[in-house]
């Protein structure tokens, strides 16, 4: 959909096939290969974080194809705090939890750190560190 909003000659399907096609290929080498280009590909994947935000900011501010400034059009109606049961301050404070709840469901946390155990040479020293840097990732990101 993206891909569509800026550009209309390059087939979505042929992106999707092509992402396929590569992981398909990856996944035929080693460990050793695969191992490595996740590694890479890990440092992609900030690089890619900090351009989604660079983007995501310039288009709410106005720079998009319609020069409209997405990320403002609520600001003065209703706020940028809505009242979410009640009214008032305690509605507020209802909205922000609204909010926090409905967000917390898109966090991925330290369960996705378990698949590895099976893997690590000393799972009890590995894992440990790897559960508490998951926090530290998510503080920075």
């Amino acid at each position: 959909m993206v891909l569509k909003f800026w550009r209309d000659d390059i087939p979505a399907v042929a992106v999707c096939c092509a992402c396929i096609a590569a992981y398909a290929a990856l996944s035929v080498f080693s460990v050793k290969v695969y191992g490595e280009s996740e590694f890479w590909g890990s440092g992609g994947k900030v690089v890619l974080i900090v351009l989604l935000f660079t983007f995501t900011f310039i288009t709410m501010i106005g720079g998009n194809p319609q020069h409209h400034a997405f990320g403002f059009q609520y600001w003065k109606n209703p706020g940028p705090i809505a009242e979410y049961l009640n009214t008032g301050p305690l509605g507020k404070f209802e909205g922000v939890l609204s909010a926090l709840w409905t967000a917390s469901f898109t966090i991925a946390g330290p369960e996705y750190v378990n698949p590895i155990a099976a893997e690590a040479k000393r799972p009890r020293v590995y894992i440990k560190t790897a559960f508490k840097v998951v926090y530290w990732r998510f503080l920075f990101f």
